[in-house]
C-alpha cells in the first residue's frame, strides 16, 4: 500500500517535526520503487514547493484506455484512448527536467519517470520525473531500422503502424515489461508485456522519436506473470512487420 510519508510525521505531531527539522537539509532518499519506465505526455502545469526542501509539482496527461469497454479484440478494435490526469513531482536536484518543463508547459515530450513505493519526504507524490526532453523529429541516430526477434504467442500475429505510447519495469520481486501502443491507423490504444529486454531496449530508444514505424503483435493463449497476453515481436521502419517471413 502506497504512503505518504509527510502525512504520517504529520500524524505524529511536533516531537516528529522537530526530528525532521533536524534531518540533514539533503532530502532523505526514497525508499525504493515498483516501476520505472519512460512515456509521451503532455504537460497541463507545474510550480515550485516546498517549506524545509525545494521540489517542483505539477500535472501531466498521458493516453489510457477504459478496461471495461466492450470491443472487438480479434478485429484489433481496442480500446477508444482516452487521457488520464498524473500528478507529478521532481526534485529540487533534478535542475535539467525542470528547468525544461516549466517553460514548455501545454507541449508533448518524453519523460523519464519513477514510481516510489514511498512518496519520498521531499516530494509530494510518488511519481517522480527524471529526465524530460523534446521529441526528436528523426529516427534516432544509429538506431537500426528493424528488430525482430522470436514470436512469443501462438494464438494471433498480425502488424500494427503506430508508436509505443508508454513502457516501464514494473515489480519488486518479479519484473515484468508493461506498455501501452498506439494504433495510428485505428486510431485504438492496447496494452502489452514484453517479454525481452532486448526489444524493451530498442523501444525505449525508439520512444525519443516522433517518427512512427511497424510493429508486430504477438498475441499468446495465456498472460502467465504478465499483465497481457500482447507482446511485440518486430519494430520496423520500413515495412510492415512479419513481411520477411
Amino acid at each position: 500500500m502506497i504512503c505518504d510519508a509527510r502525512k504520517t510525521l504529520r500524524r505524529l505531531g511536533p516531537l516528529a517535526l522537530m526530528m525532521l527539522l533536524l534531518l540533514p537539509a539533503r532530502p532523505a532518499p526514497a525508499l525504493g520503487s515498483y516501476a520505472e519506465g519512460y512515456a509521451v505526455v503532455r504537460l497541463v502545469k507545474m510550480e515550485s514547493s516546498g517549506v524545509i526542501w525545494d521540489s517542483w509539482e505539477g500535472e501531466l496527461q498521458w493516453a489510457s484506455f477504459d478496461p471495461t469497454e466492450e470491443c472487438q479484440e480479434t478485429d484489433n478494435a481496442c480500446y477508444t484512448p482516452r487521457l488520464d490526469s498524473i500528478a507529478f513531482s521532481i526534485s529540487d536536484e533534478t535542475k535539467e527536467a525542470s528547468n525544461f518543463m516549466r517553460t514548455n508547459v501545454g507541449r508533448e515530450m518524453l519523460i523519464h519517470y519513477k514510481k516510489h513505493l514511498i512518496t519520498p519526504i521531499a516530494l509530494n507524490t510518488d511519481f517522480e520525473i527524471l529526465e524530460a526532453r523534446p521529441w526528436s523529429e528523426a529516427i534516432p541516430e544509429g538506431l537500426a531500422h528493424k528488430l525482430a526477434i522470436e514470436k512469443s504467442g501462438g494464438k494471433r500475429n498480425f502488424s500494427v503502424y503506430g508508436r509505443i505510447l508508454r513502457l516501464e519495469r514494473r515489480g519488486v520481486t518479479i519484473n515484468t515489461w508493461e506498455g501501452l501502443y498506439l494504433d495510428a491507423t485505428k486510431r485504438k490504444v492496447h496494452p502489452f508485456s514484453l517479454r525481452s529486454d532486448e526489444m524493451a531496449e530498442f523501444i525505449t530508444k525508439a520512444m525519443a522519436s516522433s517518427v512512427q514505424y511497424n510493429f508486430g503483435v504477438s498475441v499468446a493463449y495465456v498472460a502467465t506473470i504478465y499483465d497481457t497476453n500482447y507482446d511485440i515481436f518486430e519494430v520496423n521502419y520500413d515495412e510492415p512487420a512479419g513481411g520477411g517471413e
